[in-house]
């Protein structure tokens, strides 16, 4: 069952799609962490996803960061730790609709920063999923998202002392980072985040894909997001 919800963060309402399964068949929970979202859908790039994941029995959470979406806030005024902070709040509600602690986290994009912050802040997460990822210097991290961002990461080479790469490194939990084939995401960045993941994750390349594999307008993009969403899935079955 889909519900629109409303939650508050940083004295903002913020509003997600929570989708709780009526019958639920599996313990797993998703919260989706959306990428920059400036000019476009936030957390409803998720739904069709959700609505998958639902008919199995795992209730999941995407959620609009403040500034986006239908959120409140202004985009230009937020922050990526403002963004952390949304995450933390946004599965605090996650975790009390289902009423369990077993709950991934999937960051896509500028999300996956965030993702890894969140993984930081809570290692009682169960996985971490990255899609499309990125990453920032921790000097970005308190910049608001406008010229005072763009201008610390048009830094050449800024975000290779990163801290965020060290805490992925450290991290315990079950991890998996995917990459569409055709991701505008340079090499020397996907490797650079391949290098740095856990010596116990794992790694896809999702054939066709671009950054942007959650589309469905044509028949080759819904084959592409097919293809995403059963790799993620059977990534969470096998573990």
């Amino acid at each position: 069952m889909k519900t629109e919800t409303h939650f508050n963060s940083g004295g903002f309402q913020l509003r997600g799609n929570l989708f709780i399964p009526e019958e639920p068949q599996d313990t797993n929970g998703v919260l989706f962490i959306h990428g920059s979202a400036q000019n476009g859908k936030a957390g409803d790039v998720f739904s069709d996803w959700q609505q998958r994941l639902v008919a199995q029995g795992i209730g999941s959470f995407a959620y609009d960061s403040r500034g986006t979406g239908n959120s409140g806030g202004e985009f230009r005024q937020s922050t990526l730790n403002n963004r952390l902070e949304d995450s933390e709040n946004a599965l605090d509600l996650l975790t009390k609709k289902l009423g369990h602690t077993n709950i991934s986290v999937v960051g896509f994009s500028m999300g996956a920063h965030v993702a890894i912050r969140l993984m930081e802040k809570r290692p009682d997460l169960a996985r971490l999923v990255l899609i499309g990822a990125v990453v920032y210097s921790e000097e970005a991290e308190d910049k608001e998202l406008g010229e005072p961002f763009s201008t610390v990461i048009r830094v050449p080479n800024k975000w290779h002392d990163s801290k965020v790469l060290r805490v992925l490194n450290q991290i315990q939990n079950l991890s998996l980072l995917v990459y569409g084939q055709q991701d505008f995401i340079g090499e020397d960045v996907r490797g650079k985040i391949r290098d740095w993941m856990p010596t116990s994750s794992s790694y896809r390349e999702i054939r066709g894909g671009g950054h942007n594999m959650f589309k469905s307008s044509t028949s080759e993009e819904q084959a592409i997001a097919t293809d995403l969403y059963s790799t993620i899935e059977s990534f969470f079955d096998k573990n």
